[in-house]
């Protein structure tokens, strides 16, 4: 599965606003994949579908056999993602229906499903893209 790189993180220290969520103590998580809210009180799970409410992106890897309930999520930065379709600069960008990628989202899309704007046009199936929950 691909994952977002953190280019440059903002806020605080520079530290990209991390925000705890919820997870599965049994499931996988690698440091990168984009989440979405899944369930309250706040609990995150990997993005999988168009339309999901996305919360940010995952700061650290989470082992299935760790037994932690709990993963911080990036949500201030930039981050390079895997793109579907055609995105170009400057556009509104939010959670496919592949997992981990982002494809344009109406101009209109609620903030709760943006995940951010596009700083530079896809290329080779990549885009920039700037978060900010």
């Amino acid at each position: 599965m691909a994952v977002a790189t953190k280019t440059e993180l903002f806020g605080e220290n520079s530290a990209g606003d991390v925000m705890s969520y919820t997870v599965a103590s049994a499931t996988p998580v690698p440091k990168g994949t984009l989440m979405r809210i899944s369930a309250t009180p706040r609990t995150a799970i990997a993005s999988s579908l168009k339309g999901q409410v996305f919360v940010g992106i995952a700061s650290a890897e989470k082992d299935s056999l760790d037994d932690s309930t709990n993963l911080g999520v990036w949500q201030n930065g930039v981050f390079e993602m895997t793109s579907s379709g055609s995105i170009t600069f400057g556009d509104t960008v939010v959670l496919s229906s592949a997992a981990n990628t982002v494809e344009v989202g109406a101009s209109t899309a609620s903030s709760a499903i943006t995940v951010g704007m596009a700083l530079n046009d896809a290329a080779g199936n990549l885009v920039t893209v700037r978060v900010n929950k």
